[in-house]
């Protein structure tokens, strides 16, 4: 029971990391000079969008939301963010080369779904019913699995054959003469006195 608490929390953890993370992964690129780098990002209200990024040199970074109002901004080589969307559309994301010769950059741009729509909570939950379920299915294999080993284990045995008890034959009287000779025998003997023969 405490190995399948394990596996649950295991699951809950790795779906939460998962779709907080949004499966954001790191992209490298290189800029020229006087290069714009665009990344667009739908969100809705509520959302956040999670950026940031190191690069060889100082870049001008804007972000702008769908009514390109900008609503941050900052000309670093390396800087991260987290800002909270005010309205639900397409939020913009720039990285402008102003140097004089070329800039490398590995960023990262995701949004992190609190808001409206298919929002965090509702997310985890999702994740944790499919976990559930997953586990629930597992659970009744395993129990279907040991009912029919038991059940197998548990076949009566083959009936053994055992013979008839021995009865004894009741042995007629012992003759008094013997058979061979005719002189009479002592009754307790086994043999003729005489021949030798044997009488029992």
């Amino acid at each position: 029971m405490r190995s399948a608490h394990l596996a649950i929390g295991v699951l809950v953890l790795a779906a939460m990391a998962l779709t907080v993370s949004g499966l954001a992964a790191a992209v490298n690129d290189t800029l020229s000079p006087g290069e714009v780098l665009t990344k667009q990002i739908n969100v809705d209200e509520g959302d956040w969008i999670d950026y940031s990024w190191d690069s060889s040199a100082d870049l001008t970074f804007v972000l702008r939301d769908p009514n390109n109002v900008v609503r941050e901004t900052s000309i670093s080589s390396s800087d991260w963010g987290l800002y909270t969307a005010l309205m639900d559309g397409t939020y913009t994301l720039t990285w402008t080369n102003t140097q004089t010769t070329d800039v490398t950059i590995d960023y990262e741009a995701t949004r992190v779904p609190l808001g409206g729509g298919e929002g965090l909570f509702e997310d985890i939950w999702q994740s944790i019913l499919i976990a559930v379920v997953i586990i629930a299915i597992i659970i009744v294999v395993i129990i279907v699995l040991v009912v029919y080993v038991l059940a197998k284990d548990k076949k009566p045995a083959a009936p053994q054959y055992a013979p008839p008890p021995m009865q004894a034959v009741p042995m007629g009287p012992a003759p008094t003469n013997c058979p061979t000779c005719g002189v009479p025998l002592d009754p307790a003997g086994a043999f003729c006195q005489k021949c030798g023969a044997r009488i029992r």
